[in-house]
């Protein structure tokens, strides 16, 4: 168990020495690929400066001609005070803070907000958005100036589609779910659509980059990495791949054949397990699935209380294979190969042609030059590097074809450039 935690821990310093090259160099490509690895980008402390690089191409072209809104501080407050009053207690981290520091960390949080709002008119607050900036808040060590400008441009790019006026350009990225899920196993498509199960169970999951659902920092952190490194669809393929991993896509499939209610498989899904921290020697899964167990108890305890229907409070043990399976690096894999398999303009123009999407109303492919750079990095990464593909050698090559015919497409298409020119 020592040697096995001992070379974990080398792993470890060998990947953080890498970030502070890539870091130093100011190589954005380098850190794209490194966030696409196992682990991301290792640390928060490394994550503080690796960030901002990630970003800055992106704020810097987007705040020259961004107008600045002139609404008073209590208008804007007003918008989001009750999301502020709810924060601060989703996290591990933050359940056992002291009130009056809880109290000064949701100050934090309110002043990022409002930075975010103040620096540009076309940001809108959603439900949600407080939970992208606790994350920021916690990565930069609580230093409001940082996580403000990271926020700002993470909003500016990755999470531009949810910040308009209404939810017209988030429902048409929505809409591309069933797609993807479509291209990739027909039965679980044929599934949700016999059950009239549209992609809103993978609201959440989407409007704040699975930070509403996954209550490990270190995890949420992970994720971001790549979603920052990334193409602003990411969270969609990442949505994707967790509903069609095995363990998820047989239990979905034993569901559906006793009951494939649009109720009954809504819950479902909307009760999938939320990606883990990779197992260590230290963390067995039966201690996780110990954990996890008494957790499920005092939910349904608190949901029995108020009077609520109880959800998930049947429990079935994962197994070692399960646990494996639902590691957060092993989803970001999947998601990045799906990626590269079906890349972001081919899901577009399927899109458009069967499911109506409308692409004027998606900025997701409105990209700067350097941040295309930095997705199609993290991107080959996936195809070179993930273990299964090994034994596909064939299904290799025609990934890395569909790179290059996605770089030629988004630099190509007529209506991209327009938008992009736009």
């Amino acid at each position: 168990m020592a040697r096995e935690v001992a070379r974990s821990g080398g792993r470890r310093a060998g990947k953080a020495a890498e970030v502070e090259r890539a870091v130093a160099a100011r190589d954005a490509e380098r850190l794209a690929e490194l966030s696409a690895e196992p682990g991301g980008l290792v640390s928060d402390f490394l994550r503080r400066r690796a960030w901002p690089l990630l970003l800055a191409a992106d704020a810097d072209d987007a705040s020259a001609a961004s107008p600045k809104r002139a609404k008073t501080r209590d208008a804007l407050v007003q918008e989001f005070n009750m999301d502020i009053e709810r924060s601060m207690f989703h996290f591990g981290c933050d359940k056992a803070l002291p009130r009056d520091l809880r109290v000064l960390k949701r100050e934090a949080l309110t002043e990022i907000i409002l930075n975010v709002l103040r620096a540009d008119a076309t940001l809108h607050y959603y439900q949600g958005f407080h939970d992208v900036a606790t994350v920021h808040l916690h990565v930069m060590g609580n230093d409001i100036r940082a996580a403000s400008e990271t926020t700002l441009a993470a909003s500016r790019l990755q999470f531009k589609d949810h910040h308009g006026q209404d939810f017209g350009a988030t429902i048409q990225a929505m809409n591309l779910l069933p797609v993807i899920i479509h291209h990739f196993d027909h039965k679980v498509s044929t599934t949700l659509e016999r059950a009239e199960v549209g992609p809103m169970f993978a609201l959440a999951w989407v409007l704040t980059g699975f930070a509403h659902s996954v209550q490990d920092l270190n995890v949420t952190a992970r994720l971001f990495d790549i979603i920052l490194a990334s193409h602003p669809l990411l969270c969609i393929y990442l949505a994707a791949a967790l509903v069609l991993r095995p363990t998820t896509r047989r239990r979905l499939l034993e569901v559906a054949e006793e009951d494939c209610s649009m109720p009954t498989i809504h819950h479902f899904l909307q009760n999938i397990a939320p990606p883990c921290a990779p197992m260590t020697s230290r963390d067995s899964w039966e201690q996780r699935n110990k954990k996890y167990k008494a957790q499920r108890k005092r939910i349904a305890k608190r949901q029995a209380s108020a009077g609520a229907p109880v959800s998930g409070s049947s429990y079935v043990p994962a197994t070692r294979a399960e646990e494996k399976e639902n590691c957060v690096d092993n989803l970001v894999e999947s998601a990045l190969f799906m990626m590269a398999r079906f890349p972001p303009a081919d899901l577009i123009r399927v899109g458009e042609r069967t499911r109506n999407v409308d692409l004027p109303k998606l900025s997701a492919m409105r990209l700067p030059l350097k941040t295309r750079r930095a997705w199609i990095a993290s991107m080959n990464w996936a195809v070179h590097h993930a273990r299964w593909t090994v034994s596909h050698p064939a299904a290799t090559a025609a990934a890395v074809a569909a790179v290059a015919v996605a770089l030629a497409l988004v630099w190509t298409r007529p209506s991209t450039v327009g938008a992009m020119a736009r």
